[in-house]
């Protein structure tokens, strides 16, 4: 009995130890977050005005002046990469005729076996099947001719804009490549 006793209180005072430790950990934990969280220092608001206003401010390299030809403007930003939307179109025009390539190559297949069924269908005489077969033909070759024609469209508009651009950026490099207006005369400021 009394080692029964004992081991009761014994329980009882680790249990108290227990809970008084994480009745502890749970004032310094803040409600939402994880044990053993620490909150960062707060910082007053003009402490982080100073800080942010001690920190070293890169140059803007789209605030660069470069040197400018006289007679032209200035306030036209450079366009660096002109040729990539183009880069980017052609790429498109490359997928879009590799997706015909797969599709034609896949409509050729499936044409093959149904000619050779119609074949085999002749052979044996069954004339039900070979009317089926030149009906499916004949739609499937349609459906093939709808999808390739949206896609060929397609490549052609995109070709069609290529075009465009370059016409376009051809005038406006001619426009800058141009006769170069003369500059204007000096003042004369001996005669007063």
């Amino acid at each position: 009995m009394k080692r029964l006793i004992s081991v009761s209180a014994l329980l009882l005072t680790v249990a108290l130890a227990a809970g008084i430790l994480m009745a502890q950990e749970t004032k310094k934990d803040p409600p939402d977050g994880p044990k053993g969280y620490k909150a960062p220092p707060q910082r007053s608001v003009d402490a982080t005005r100073a800080a942010r206003a001690a920190r070293t401010k890169r140059p803007d390299s789209r605030d660069s002046r470069r040197p400018v030809r006289p007679g032209t403007r200035r306030d036209i930003p450079q366009r660096p990469n002109t040729g990539r939307p183009m880069m980017m179109q052609q790429q498109q025009i490359k997928g879009l005729e590799a997706q015909l390539g797969k599709k034609k190559q896949a409509f050729m297949e499936n044409t093959g076996e149904l000619k050779a069924i119609r074949k085999i269908a002749l052979q044996e005489g069954a004339k039900k099947t070979v009317e089926y077969i030149d009906k499916l033909i004949a739609r499937k070759e349609k459906e093939f001719d709808m999808s390739t024609k949206v896609t060929a469209d397609r490549i052609k508009k995109v070709r069609e804009q290529i075009e465009k651009q370059a016409k376009s950026q051809a005038e406006r490099y001619k426009k800058t490549r141009g006769p170069r207006p003369t500059p204007p005369k000096p003042k004369d400021t001996a005669q007063k």
